[in-house]
């Protein structure tokens, strides 16, 4: 019994925001298992950016996958990829027509992004102000995803722009997605565990293979 016991794979707890659970990450860890071939397993959560940080914290989560701001002591941190913002306008809209735009365009128009009860609003409201546009844009910042800010541009009879990360989540609706200048590290997702992990040695090879598949 013992020995059975003893040949059971290390499962490695994965939270990920599911934005890229389902697109970045998959052929990674697929490639991974089979490099390690009943020694790991990966038990995948898809969860918010917040309960990423959350698990991580209380150690309920192995590796975290996620958009974060700043850094938290004892943690290891990798770079994967960026979702790069944009502006979402429907069709017949006046900048639909634009290839890039500035945050000032927006000064015309209501302008709908992320609830600052997020970690992405926060940011978001951070960039405005040092843009000096905090108090200039005609924001409503309510909502707590990309699904419901293009949901309610696409459905507005108003001029309404959405200021949103490039998720698959915009690929369900009719809008014209138009690059917009901000500092380009506004949503960079990362790899994270904490140092003091016991799978550290597996983890930090699979930082290794995440650092091989950037380009």
């Amino acid at each position: 019994m013992v020995a059975a016991d003893s040949q059971q794979p290390i499962k490695i707890r994965v939270g990920c925001i599911p934005t890229v659970i389902g697109t970045y990450l998959p052929k990674i860890l697929h490639e991974f298992e089979q490099a390690h071939t009943r020694q790991i397993t990966f038990e995948l959560h898809s969860v918010t950016t917040e309960r990423v940080l959350r698990g991580l914290a209380a150690k309920t989560l192995d590796l975290g996958i996620a958009a974060v701001d700043g850094r938290q002591p004892g943690v290891l941190y990798h770079p994967l990829l960026k979702q790069p913002f944009i502006v979402v306008v429907a069709p017949n809209h006046p900048l639909a027509q634009r290839r890039r735009l500035t945050l000032t365009d927006l000064l015309p128009y209501e302008v709908l992004t992320y609830t600052p009860d997020l970690l992405i609003g926060q940011k978001v409201q951070r960039t405005l102000m040092r843009r000096g546009l905090g108090d200039q844009l005609n924001l409503t910042a309510v909502y707590p995803d990309e699904i419901s800010i293009a949901g309610m541009v696409q459905s507005s009879s108003s001029t309404a722009v959405g200021l949103v990360a490039d998720t698959l989540y915009l690929e369900a609706f009719d809008l014209v997605k138009i690059p917009v200048a901000v500092p380009e590290d506004l949503r960079v997702i990362y790899a994270m565990y904490q140092a003091d992990n016991p799978q550290h040695a597996y983890l930090a090879e699979l930082f290794n293979l995440f650092s091989q598949q950037r380009k």
